[in-house]
């Protein structure tokens, strides 16, 4: 029994120092020879199990001593760790100020960034962090992480004894200084009633803060009914589920913002009643929307919104003083506009003509606001073929009452682009749609062998064949058949008269040779023989000369321009290599060249009757058309050529 009693002594202490040190880890080198390669895996993803135990849980980062030393316009930190294993170490700072510069024993060091937090990764062992911090102004807080717990602060060369800390860590840098100053707080409250769907009420606050940096809390400080959606501003503040505003003042001016709607269509407003600091008076603005309907706003007295501290981008509308019992009151009197802004639509139109000469595909692009209007159709006969708005395609569907074609507009900043095709044996439309426009661009593309003979409808079309005439074409024609039927006869005035007319216009013609070769043959008749005569005879055959050189290129030309007319470049004159011998490296005609086109512009504001283009394809040779027609679009008809 003694021998059992004495046994039973000793591993008593055993058992109880065997429990004590059970809360730390198992050594190293206490493991067993055959376990100790099975270390690593068996701490793999659990490398806090060798960290010391302080209570009940494992401590793996030893904070040491921070010495922060700051001033104006910056600061510095020293920071001592010791690390069980890697690990981040949380640094002083956050996103402003943002830690610079920062080495790991004495050697730089890359600081990133977890969940807003500074850190710096460290292998295990003791370490030494320094950096510093770049400002413009001493803050009046800086973050502090909760693990360290020593903090030795310096402001501006002053040693600050007992720094104060708030929960979370953050210091207060500013509390020697403030702490001999007078705390003190105004608040001016200014808000905004918008009309709308939903009402929204957007609140100002201005604070006007001298002391130390604090939180201030007001209760209930939106209107009955008010429902809160975001809180921003200069300021640190939160809005707590029961209505309590919490904000962080600082010394200076700032200004916090609070948002919110009211469910419904409440027709009475009070502000709400706040303890102090928060003002007896506030000033409210009523933002109508005329669109949505027009409201008479009373209950409360008007003041002039100049002589008070209201957000200059609200002093446009009406203001009122809201002072104890004071309510703000809205009584409906229309819902909608009386009349909807008419539309103020800008159209370009692009027509190609198709080389058969049957119809046109149209482009229309259409900018501007749109106010009446909702639809928008093609007049008959057009057929839309596809419409844009945006750059994303449209439904298109016809309506019911007239069966055209057109689509629904749901924006009223238009940006449109459609495309339709119009039989040529219709009535060419100054806008095609059933809308106004207030401004008209137009475009006329003609494939080639086709050219413009005229346009009724509009001002003026420079490039078609009617615009080329002139006071001296006109007077050419006339002396020249004039002067071939005094010469030749009756027969010769009309084939004269003829030819003028169908060569104006065209390109190289030898309209200037005809007239030298009528004045010759006049001379002849004219003169009597002698040295006059041969001089007039000379001047006759050097005109009849020069017309037999010229006339078979000319007629070549347009005859080839006729068979051909994508042959015929853009000055009028054919492609090289197309006549006589091509080049070696030539084997196939160039392409076509870019059709001819006549622009038009509308100048009047409503869809005033329609425009026909007459044209005729050319079996001379082409001449493209590269001047731009400006056309007024007008009441009137064309007729078709």
């Amino acid at each position: 029994m003694l021998t059992t009693r004495r046994v039973a002594a000793l591993l008593l202490p055993l058992t109880a120092l065997a429990s004590g040190a059970s809360a730390q880890p198992f050594r190293e080198r206490d493991v067993p020879d055959a376990l100790k390669s099975w270390i690593p895996w068996a701490l793999d993803g659990a490398k806090n199990s060798v960290c010391p135990v302080a209570g009940a849980q494992a401590v793996c980062l030893w904070p040491g001593r921070l010495a922060l030393d700051l001033g104006s316009g910056g600061g510095s930190f020293l920071l001592g760790v010791r690390a069980e294993h890697d690990l981040d170490v949380p640094l002083p700072g956050a996103d402003k100020p943002w830690p610079q510069a920062v080495t790991l024993d004495g050697k730089p060091a890359p600081v990133l960034e977890d969940d807003g937090v500074p850190v710096v990764r460290v292998p295990a062992g003791t370490h030494r962090l320094e950096g510093r911090f770049v400002w413009e102004r001493l803050p009046d807080t800086l973050n502090v992480p909760e693990a360290i717990g020593l903090v030795d602060l310096s402001v501006s060369g002053r040693s600050v004894p007992f720094p104060r800390r708030e929960e979370g860590g953050l210091l207060l840098l500013r509390q020697g200084a403030s702490e001999s100053e007078g705390e003190n707080l105004q608040l001016r409250v200014f808000r905004q009633l918008r009309d709308g769907i939903p009402l929204w009420l957007e609140t100002r606050l201005v604070f006007d803060v001298s002391g130390k940096a604090r939180e201030v809390a007001f209760e209930g400080v939106l209107p009955q009914g008010a429902r809160a959606v975001a809180v921003s501003g200069e300021l640190p503040a939160r809005l707590d589920q029961d209505g309590r505003l919490r904000v962080q003042v600082r010394a200076g001016s700032f200004t916090v913002t609070l948002l919110a709607l009211f469910d419904g269509r409440p027709e009475r407003f009070a502000p709400p009643n706040t303890a102090l600091p928060w003002p007896q008076q506030e000033v409210w603005v009523f933002a109508a929307s005329e669109r949505l309907r027009q409201a008479q706003v009373g209950g409360a007295p008007p003041i002039d919104p100049s002589r008070t501290d209201l957000p200059e981008e609200w002093r446009k509308f009406p203001a009122f003083l809201m002072e104890g019992e004071a309510a703000l009151t809205l009584a409906e009197l229309r819902r909608g506009e009386p009349e909807a802004a008419p539309d103020r639509l800008n159209l370009a139109r692009t027509l190609w003509l198709d080389e058969s000469g049957r119809g046109f595909t149209v482009r229309d692009s259409f900018t501007g606001q749109l106010g009446r209007s909702s639809r928008l159709d093609l007049r008959a006969p057009g057929d839309l073929g596809h419409a844009s708005v945006g750059g994303t395609g449209q439904l298109l569907t016809k309506n019911p009452q007239t069966g055209e074609a057109g689509l629904e507009l749901r924006e009223t900043a238009l940006q449109l682009e459609a495309d339709s095709r119009l039989p040529r044996d219709s009535g060419l439309s100054a806008v095609g749609w059933r809308v106004e426009t207030q401004s008209l661009q137009a475009e006329l593309r003609l494939p080639p062998g086709w050219r413009l003979l005229a346009a009724w409808g509009v001002d003026t079309a420079r490039s078609s064949w009617i615009s080329r005439w002139d006071l001296f074409a006109f007077f050419f024609v006339l002396i020249t058949a004039f002067a071939a039927g005094k010469l030749f006869g009756p027969r010769w005035t009309a084939l004269a008269l003829l030819s003028s007319i169908l060569l104006h216009g065209e390109r190289d013609a030898p309209r200037l040779i005809w007239l030298s070769l009528l004045g010759a043959c006049a001379l002849l008749r004219a003169l009597s023989p002698g040295a006059l005569r041969k001089l007039a005879g000379l001047w006759w055959a050097l005109s009849l000369l020069a017309l037999l050189i010229a006339l078979p290129s000319f007629l070549v030309d347009q005859v080839r321009g006729g068979l051909y007319p994508q042959t015929v470049g853009e000055s009028g004159a054919p492609h090289a290599g197309v006549a006589g011998v091509a080049p070696q490296e030539q084997r196939a005609l160039p392409n076509a060249p870019p059709p001819a086109l006549a622009a038009a512009e509308d100048k009047s504001k409503s869809e005033a009757g329609e425009v026909q283009f007459a044209t005729r394809p050319k079996l001379a040779r082409q001449e493209q058309m590269q001047s731009v027609n400006s056309f007024n679009f007008q009441s009137g008809r064309m007729a078709k050529a």
